[in-house]
């Protein structure tokens, strides 16, 4: 019972490659019942039914796509609404619920997907003003297009530029000061900062960074290898990064 809701999940996602594995189990584990029903050998029959439930549930995660460690790449608002961001997949997508998590929509968005590339970070404020970010993961001094913003509270996305930093985006997070967006995207290459909502951007470090928080006063904090951590001064129009670690 539990394959066949997976499979229909996905196919209501319209993700119909991941449906096929569990479909797929379920047609293999009626195949195997049928030969423990002739033959009665009950060691053969057992082997295959675990091996199955070992393998395709692996396969069903690899091919589902998703990166392992994204620590913003899902974010809660009022009134139980809620948006995911998905990577690693064929395709980059924004999962959204509205009602506490009962029902979901998968919207895809302009930003490349496949393997090891897609969104790994998302952001809402209370005005439904949103961002995505990601890029591909691995290719640091790669530029695509990896930001993508939306007005409406994800029901649709639009590309957006990019920040100033070379290869993917791996943390962002999006501050309001009375009328103005700022947004700050971290990487590999650096920590880039926009105060107009993605229409510019102006690097402010070259050092690189994980994830990116603010504490929604005027202070924020960012994070990268070695136990780095900066702090962030973006009140008003400035913002400062202290250089090395």
């Amino acid at each position: 019972i539990g394959a066949l809701v997976w499979g229909t999940l996905c196919l209501s996602f319209e993700s119909h490659l991941p449906a096929l594995i569990p479909y797929g189990y379920v047609v293999l584990t009626l195949t195997n019942l049928t030969y423990f029903h002739k033959s009665k050998n009950f060691g053969a029959v057992r082997r295959a039914q675990l091996f199955m439930s070992l393998l395709l549930p692996f396969l069903f995660q690899w091919v589902l796509g998703g990166f392992a460690a994204s620590g913003t790449c899902l974010v809660t608002g009022d009134d139980g609404r809620a948006w995911i961001a998905t990577g690693n997949g064929e395709r980059a997508r924004v999962l959204s619920t509205m009602d506490y998590g009962v029902t979901w929509t998968a919207t895809d968005v302009p930003v490349p997907g496949g393997t090891s590339a897609g969104l790994t970070t998302v952001q809402m404020n209370r005005e439904s003003r949103g961002i995505a970010m990601g890029g591909i993961i691995g290719q640091d001094s790669v530029r695509t297009d990896n930001m993508v913003t939306t007005l409406d509270g994800g029901a649709t996305w639009q590309l957006a530029a990019a920040p100033s930093i070379d290869g993917p985006v791996y943390g962002a997070a999006l501050v309001d000061f009375g009328p103005e967006s700022h947004i700050l995207a971290v990487g590999p290459r650096g920590l880039s900062w926009s105060t107009d909502f993605a229409e510019t951007w102006v690097t402010v470090d070259t050092l690189s960074y994980w994830a990116v928080a603010h504490t929604g006063a005027e202070d924020g904090w960012a994070v990268g290898p070695g136990g780095r951590i900066a702090h962030l001064a973006i009140g008003g129009r400035a913002s400062e990064v202290p250089s090395g670690s």
